[in-house]
């Protein structure tokens, strides 16, 4: 989920419900509309984990989305 600390909410693609339809909005899914858009097709997708130090006992574990992409 976007924080609005770091990213002012009219700038998220998703990760909110939409206040007209109450449907769940996914920046992937918006990501790949604009993607499309700009003439460009996925040739990547996986889940990458990832690990955040945050001090001596304490860490982040966490599963980002990474996607590649070719131009047409």
């Amino acid at each position: 989920m976007p924080i609005e600390e770091f990213t002012p909410k009219s700038k998220w693609l998703g990760g909110f419900q939409d206040p007209a339809t109450k449907e769940q909005r996914r920046a992937k899914d918006k990501l790949e509309e604009i993607m499309d858009g700009l003439g460009f097709e996925k040739i990547h997708d996986e889940e990458m984990p990832v690990i955040i130090r945050e001090h001596q006992r304490k860490y982040q574990y966490i599963i980002s989305e990474a996607t590649g992409w070719r131009k047409n």
